[in-house]
């Protein structure tokens, strides 16, 4: 098969479906996270959806511009490291630390001093800490991803073979086609882990279910691309 003659192609074009993936969850999810979570009206979720989407203009310039400096590789594992770092940053831990029980461990203390912590540790991220978390977190995770998305279509571009460039599901359709499999599959996430934190156990913070996994897929990709 054409699409694996070279290695770096199909694993280029995975990169860039996991990258409309995980943009796919942020764009799709944040309407419910900041009105749940935040109490966000609709026009500062619209303020914030806009503003993170025209990011996108200065973050592929960006992109174009240190790939004169570095190869792609290079790029693509930066980008999901940073994108990992993303994902950890944006990461709900007092639900984390509630789920585990460790917040046992503090019982001890006065009430006034762990009143927060002991009650409902995961409402911290609803106040000031929480917004910063997901805005900040959730830039980081998108640059990072745009980055990753346009190194590793230059990338395909550079390690398609001649005679796919002519076949009738030639390279252009391909990459269309799992770019566009990794928006459906992102949008399938999104749905599903929304009935589930909220329908089936609302004690799971949705924001903490949706990152997760995609941290997982970052290390299995980061091992990938070494």
């Amino acid at each position: 098969m054409l699409l694996c003659q070279n290695i770096a192609l199909p694993v280029a074009i995975t990169n860039a479906a996991f990258a409309q993936l995980t943009k796919e969850e942020i764009i799709n999810s944040c309407v419910y996270i900041t009105n749940q979570r935040f109490d966000w009206n609709v026009v500062r979720i619209g303020c914030f959806l806009s503003t993170l989407l025209f990011s996108m203009i200065p973050a592929q310039i960006v992109a174009c511009y240190f790939l004169r400096f570095f190869d792609e590789r290079s790029l693509v594992k930066h980008s999901i490291k940073a994108a990992c770092l993303g994902m950890f940053f944006i990461l709900n831990y007092g639900s984390l630390l509630s789920s585990t029980g460790i917040t046992a461990l503090f019982s001890s203390l006065p009430m006034s001093a762990n009143v927060s912590l002991a009650t409902s540790p995961d409402r911290l991220y609803d106040g000031s800490i929480g917004v910063s978390q997901y805005v900040i977190g959730s830039f980081i995770i998108f640059l990072s991803m745009t980055v990753l998305e346009g190194a590793s279509l230059q990338l395909v571009s550079k390690a398609s073979p001649f005679k796919l460039n002519y076949a009738i599901a030639n390279i252009s359709l391909v990459s269309a086609i799992i770019g566009n499999l990794g928006r459906i599959l992102g949008d399938t996430m999104v749905t599903l882990i929304g009935v589930f934190c909220y329908r089936v156990n609302s004690s799971i913070d949705m924001v903490n279910a949706l990152f997760l996994p995609l941290i997982v897929l970052c290390f299995l990709y980061s091992y990938i691309v070494r």
